[in-house]
């Protein structure tokens, strides 16, 4: 199902889906990502996931950000 959306479109629907951010998270392989943005109707090439399941890793070790961090 090609609509156009993309892992930008992801990152800016899972900030308001924490059902969508589980999921994601639980992934385990690249066939499993590939099917997960498939069925949720988001067009991510196949050779974009390797970098989807290196910044997921990323975000994934990163700690959340504190009231009185400063960027």
């Amino acid at each position: 199902m090609a609509n156009g959306k993309s892992f930008i479109d992801f990152i800016l629907d899972a900030k308001d889906n924490r059902d969508l951010v589980v999921t994601f998270m639980q992934l385990a392989n690249a066939e499993d990502f590939k099917k997960f943005f498939a069925d949720n109707g988001y067009d991510i090439k196949e050779d974009e996931i390797g970098k989807v399941i290196e910044a997921r890793k990323f975000l994934a070790g990163i700690s959340r950000p504190q009231d009185d961090d400063r960027y």
